[in-house]
Order: structure tokens, then C-alpha cells, then sequence
């Protein structure tokens, strides 16, 4: 049990810790970063800690309710995005930040379900 719970809060840590820190980080260093980057990285590692917390969180649930939550967290980066167009959260709208928020907490997700099934090939030997 214990062993677990350590399991699961490295796996948050990296997961979801990490690439906060490393957005807040690439505004701090966002001169030095290429081009591609500096708008991107931050809205990205956002997006991934989104798509690994909700995966992380509904992990032991049946596929569709995992399915519909980590389908709600894109919806969330999507409309979040789409409120800076309309003006009503501050920011400016870039369509591909739309596409890097959304894809992020979708690979995010794939990535938590891959580690959930290697977890379990592992535990069954």
C-alpha cells in the first residue's frame, strides 16, 4: 500500500509538477528559447499537467468515465483558448496554442493509460 502511494506521487510529480515548473520556467528564460517556443512551451507543459491530473485522478475508473473526464479537461484547454478570443479571459488567442493545449492533455492522458497498463503487466509476473 504504502509502496503505491509512493508510486503514484513520483508519477504526479513528474507528471504534473514538472511541467508546471518547466512552463513557469520558460517565461523566465523566454528570450533565450527558439522561436517555435516562446509562445508555446508554457501553454504545452499547461495543457500536459491538465491531461495527466485528470488521468491521474480517474485513473482506476471504468474507460468511459475516463474517457468523458480527460475529454472534459480538452474541452477546458479548447474554451479557455476560445475565451481569449472572445475577449472575456486576458490573453491573446492563437489558434495553434489551441492545438498545443488540447493535444497536450490528450497525450498526457495517453501517456498516463500506457504507464496504468505497464503498471499492471508488471505487477501481474
Amino acid at each position: 500500500m504504502v509502496r503505491a502511494v509512493k508510486k503514484r506521487v513520483a508519477v504526479a510529480a513528474v507528471t504534473i509538477a514538472l511541467p508546471l515548473a518547466l512552463g513557469a520556467l520558460s517565461y523566465v528564460v523566454r528570450a533565450r528559447l527558439p522561436l517555435v517556443l516562446r509562445g508555446h512551451f508554457a501553454d504545452g507543459a499547461w495543457g500536459f499537467a491538465l491531461g495527466a491530473f485528470v488521468a491521474l485522478v480517474w485513473m482506476n475508473e471504468k474507460r468511459s468515465v475516463r474517457a468523458s473526464w480527460i475529454a472534459g479537461a480538452a474541452a477546458f484547454a479548447a474554451i479557455f483558448e476560445c475565451l481569449q478570443y472572445a475577449h472575456i479571459v486576458r490573453g491573446v488567442f492563437d489558434p495553434v496554442d489551441l492545438v498545443v493545449q488540447t493535444s497536450a492533455v490528450l497525450v498526457a492522458a495517453w501517456v498516463i493509460g500506457g504507464m496504468k497498463r505497464w503498471t499492471l503487466a508488471s505487477e501481474a509476473r
